[in-house]
């Protein structure tokens, strides 16, 4: 097994949301509505669990729920990873102009 660096600067709450997804191209046209699984949030972003891998660096609106209540975030996709069989794991970073982020920094 490989040793991997913690390299995350912000804490994470650990999740298992339902979370509403739109994909958006770099040029800001809509590509697709899905669902995924929220797996954790940080301040920095969260990492979504999906049937399939995001494209780097597409957008991406995500309507969740944290502490209660229903909260959308924007970001963009900066890595992907198979986390199991027919599973992706796909990091999203906060575009610090979203409203989501300031009430995620207060939560971590």
């Amino acid at each position: 097994m490989k040793n991997r660096t913690n390299r995350r600067v912000h804490a994470r709450l650990e999740s298992a949301d339902l979370a509403d997804l739109e994909i958006y191209n770099t040029d800001g046209s809509f590509e697709l509505r899905t669902m995924g699984l929220g797996r954790n949030v940080g301040a920095g972003g969260l990492l979504l669990e999906t049937h399939m891998p995001f494209e780097q660096p597409n957008i991406v609106v995500t309507a969740l729920e944290l502490e209660g209540e229903i909260i959308e975030t924007a970001g963009r996709t900066v890595h992907v990873n198979p986390c199991n069989t027919n599973h992706y794991c796909n990091g999203i970073e906060f575009l610090r102009n979203s409203d989501s982020f300031e009430f995620v920094t207060e939560l971590v």
